[in-house]
């Protein structure tokens, strides 16, 4: 039986010191994430011996997947707004009261949005959104990600 054993903690493949508040909590929550993986799926215990190139392959993937969010993170803004907020580019914006968040008017085609409200309440996204005026979220930590479609002339739902 192989055993797998990992590091007793997870290391940044960047430093942090680059990164604004908000996107160092970003990935401090993702390398809790990993390590509540690890914990919780049996940590040292996990027999390996029958998985070989299936454990190559993830580990693999999940480089790609660390390398594709680590450039996205380099061309998003994040804001936290308790007032109302207007787009400008690529953002996560994350509301911590009720608020509108206006969707750029004049975007660059592929331009994305999340929206993700960290308290309950009214969160109300307005601009031209799959040919409505504008959505609303009602619950802490849901969130709605659309995109800019240049050819449409409008938002759309991811």
């Amino acid at each position: 039986m192989t055993d797998v054993i990992p590091p007793g903690t997870l290391y940044s493949i960047h430093p942090f010191d680059q990164y604004s508040n908000e996107q160092n909590n970003l990935w401090k929550q993702l390398f809790l994430l990993l390590d509540q993986i690890y914990l919780r799926t049996g940590g040292t215990t996990d027999d390996t011996s029958s998985l070989g190139d299936k454990i190559n392959s993830i580990e693999n993937q999940t480089a790609l997947n660390l390398a594709l969010v680590s450039s996205l993170l380099k061309d998003v803004s994040y804001y936290a707004p308790s007032s109302s907020h207007t787009t400008s580019g690529n953002e996560i914006v994350r509301p911590s009261a009720s608020l509108t968040v206006t969707l750029n008017a004049n975007p660059e085609d592929g331009e994305q949005v999340r929206i993700q409200p960290t308290v309950d309440g009214l969160v109300t996204v307005s601009g031209d959104i799959n040919d409505q005026t504008s959505i609303v979220i009602h619950r802490a930590y849901d969130f709605i990600d659309l995109v800019y479609l240049a050819d449409a002339g409008k938002w759309v739902i991811q």
